[in-house]
């Protein structure tokens, strides 16, 4: 880290870290010293400061080691999650090179995140469900939809920008606010969380549209059923949550090696709705 990171958040001692993530704080000057992980900042007196999301980061390491993962290749994981970690978007885009990108406006955008919602609910198997709203005057639109999805599910993540100190965020939806300056704000993404239906769909959109009517502005977009790419897709919430300075839980190691699925009723139920925007 540069020296301008000193004050930007990095106040836990190497002992504090230690306490946190339970790894010995010689074991973590040794991971340092032989991988560059993790990155402290440094004081002028030479002393090492971290972050929260040094403490996120070193419990995935761990999580990836007790699933057999060689800590050369977690500690790999790691820094590719610190480079793209405040987007998840990005992370895909990173990691999955394979998913191709299509530009969209946000009302195809909504018809397509309200059957992906709406195909999560069908299922009997719904874990969490988490999504990115940018700021806390766009989730306004959908808080009572999102309010009956938090019932359903074992747990709801809204992360948007707290602009409007007044909104009250409804039931059981956990809210973690997001920096202005994070790439995450100019995003929206879904990722449920489920082992019959594991989706995510990332949207960055797209710059110069300040003059653009809310609902014709434009997002490039890119989605996934595989639950390897939903489980990335958890993995880069924590880091946004970690970089706010909250905890959420990670991606639940079952889903990670589950098998691809495919789903027709997902599909027509998205030209459904699409179509049906349409012709109001």
């Amino acid at each position: 880290m540069s020296n301008d990171d000193l004050n930007d958040g990095a106040t836990l001692t190497v002992g504090d870290l230690a306490a946190r993530t339970g790894v010995a704080a010689g074991t973590l000057r040794m991971w340092e010293q032989r991988h560059g992980f993790p990155e402290p900042a440094r004081l002028p007196s030479g002393h090492r400061r971290y972050r929260e999301s040094d403490v996120a980061a070193v419990r995935r390491v761990l999580a990836a080691r007790e699933r057999g993962v060689r800590l050369e290749q977690a500690v790999a994981e790691a820094h590719t999650l610190r480079r793209v970690g405040d987007s998840v978007y990005s992370l895909l885009r990173t990691r999955h090179p394979e998913l191709m990108p299509h530009q969209m406006s946000k009302r195809t955008l909504q018809s397509l995140s309200h059957a992906i919602e709406d195909e999560y609910c069908a299922t009997n198997d719904r874990r969490r469900i988490l999504g990115g709203f940018q700021t806390m005057s766009f989730f306004a639109g959908a808080a009572l939809r999102w309010r009956r999805l938090a019932e359903m599910s074992r747990s709801a993540v809204v992360f948007a920008e707290d602009v409007d100190h007044e909104m009250e965020v409804p039931g059981r939806i956990r809210h973690v606010p997001i920096d202005a300056g994070s790439r995450s704000r100019r995003e929206w993404f879904l990722v449920c969380e489920s082992g019959t239906m594991p989706v995510v769909m990332a949207a960055w959109e797209l710059p110069g549209q300040d003059r653009t009517p809310d609902r014709q502005r434009r997002f490039e977009v890119t989605w996934s059923l595989d639950p390897a790419v939903v489980s990335d897709s958890v993995l880069a919430c924590t880091e946004i949550a970690a970089a706010a300075g909250y905890e959420i839980e990670g991606p639940d190691p079952a889903l990670a090696g589950a098998a691809k699925v495919t789903s027709a009723g997902l599909f027509l139920r998205a030209v459904s709705y699409i179509d049906a925007d349409r012709q109001r």
